[in-house]
């Protein structure tokens, strides 16, 4: 968790984490990462097919390729819609050419969804990007 998203950090606490910072003594049960500022989308590839999520429900039931590009069709920002069509059509494309086997080692025929953020220069939300990226924060493993 971001330490801003944690609301019961006192003033102290922050004070602790910029101290430990400063020594060189941060330690994190995960491996910390920069955090950014784009768009979230799952992928992952069922039968040969890449699909999309972008919540629990699409996680339960993922939408192909066709399915997020008309989710997006009407969305009120062209950015944002550009952000989401741009990057589908690119994760289809390549996810689709990896090896059948690797499809299976990483995605467990639809059940394993890859994390990204969608990082578009022409959509920024907050802060401003120089390039497009596509940035894999993980897999997150289903049942």
């Amino acid at each position: 968790m971001h330490p801003f998203d944690d609301k019961d950090l006192t003033f102290d606490d922050f004070r602790k984490f910029i101290k430990a910072g400063l020594q060189g003594e941060m330690n994190f049960e995960e491996e910390a990462t920069e955090k950014t500022d784009g768009q979230n989308v799952f992928a992952t590839v069922k039968d040969g097919e890449v699909l999309f999520a972008r919540n629990k429900t699409q996680l339960k039931d993922p939408i192909n390729l066709d399915g997020i590009t008309t989710m997006f069709a009407n969305h009120p920002s062209d950015m944002v819609r550009d952000t989401f069509t741009f990057a589908a059509k690119d994760l289809a494309k390549n996810l689709a050419r990896l090896k059948p086997a690797d499809q299976e080692k990483y995605f467990d025929n639809g059940k394993n969804f890859m994390n990204m953020e969608l990082i578009y220069s022409k959509n920024p939300n907050v802060i401003n990007y120089d390039r497009d990226v596509i940035q894999f924060h993980g897999i997150k493993v289903t049942d």
